[in-house]
């Protein structure tokens, strides 16, 4: 379809070429409208489309937009800030609980299938899996279940307490050290195979403290590392 428009004015008209074999049909004048022109697909005809008509269409569209927007967009998830502290043990196994919060501003919910741990730090697994949800940071007999999709509702904040670990990877700590952690879910798109996308990268401060109880389950601060101290 070949569009033409006309600029009906005292001065100029202005038309754009039409293909051979085309006719024009002109509407009768009306003095200082606007008129746009579209070629039939058979039979080379005119169909006007007036200004009014281009404002009401373009209502419509910003109108289904702005419903789309607020209403249907797919959730996003992220991770806000660094936790201020965290549970960590490294025996036979390195275990991290972190608590993270959780969000989604997008009115459909938002779900990761799973996390991990990013570690680029000589000396610990460079991965370490999402193994349990705990009720509090503190690490205690009760309060514990398997680990599970994140579900988090649209326009919702959630803190979940996360608890990561590595088998077997003992890391052996001589010093107090700060490493920088990254979060990552596994996100299921929409006519796409599920895939890793990072959440949250922050640093977590392992203290003098955990290095001499290492192989103890302990909660301790993260203020020093996230500029709180």
């Amino acid at each position: 379809m070949v569009a033409i428009a006309f600029v009906k004015s005292p001065a100029s008209v202005m038309a754009f070429v039409m293909p051979a074999r085309s006719t024009l049909k002109r509407r009768p004048h009306h003095s200082g409208q606007l008129h746009l022109f579209n070629f039939g697909p058979a039979d080379g005809s005119l169909q006007g489309v007036t200004a009014s008509d281009v404002i009401a269409i373009c209502a419509l569209a910003f109108t289904v937009t702005a419903f789309w927007w607020l209403n249907a967009r797919p959730g996003k998830l992220r991770i806000v800030g660094a936790p201020s502290s965290y549970a960590f043990a490294s025996g036979s196994d390195l275990v991290l609980n972190l608590p993270l919060v959780f969000t989604n501003t997008r009115p459909l919910a938002a779900v990761a299938l799973t996390l991990r741990l990013r570690v680029d730090v000589p000396g610990f697994p460079a991965l370490v899996p999402f193994q349990a949800i705990r009720e509090t940071v503190n690490p205690q007999p009760n309060g514990r279940t398997m680990s599970s999709a994140i579900v988090v509702q649209g326009r919702e904040t959630r803190l979940i307490n996360c608890e990561f670990i590595a088998r077997p990877a003992e890391v052996l700590l001589t010093e107090p050290v700060t490493v920088t952690i990254a979060v990552e879910a596994l996100i299921e798109r929409r006519w796409r195979r599920p895939s890793w996308r990072p959440l949250a990268t922050f640093p977590l401060h392992i203290p003098q403290q955990a290095v001499e109880h290492r192989a103890q389950y302990l909660t301790y601060s993260n203020e020093a590392a996230i500029g709180r101290s």
